[in-house]
């Protein structure tokens, strides 16, 4: 017996509206956005030593660049 290949989309789904999957949101792909965090994170844990500190940075910058919220960090301060 042959698994049933379904590949349309729900009812619900129409047009523009349908989901792109989860590149689809308002930043990076999901893991696209972790692997820059990561390297970021473990450089600097590699160059400093001090394993909180990649956290510390890796952590935060993974959800920003996740949720694309650095287009609403402010660009000039002062």
């Amino acid at each position: 017996m042959k698994p049933k290949n379904d590949s349309s989309s729900p009812a619900s789904c129409s047009g523009d509206s349908c989901p792109t999957g989860s590149c689809g949101g308002p930043g990076l792909c999901p893991g696209i956005a972790l692997f820059i965090a990561y390297a970021v994170g473990g450089g600097l844990t590699m160059l400093t030593g001090l394993h909180w500190l990649g956290w510390a940075v890796g952590v935060p910058l993974a959800l920003i660049l996740i949720t694309g919220a650095w287009r609403f960090i402010p660009k000039k301060v002062g």
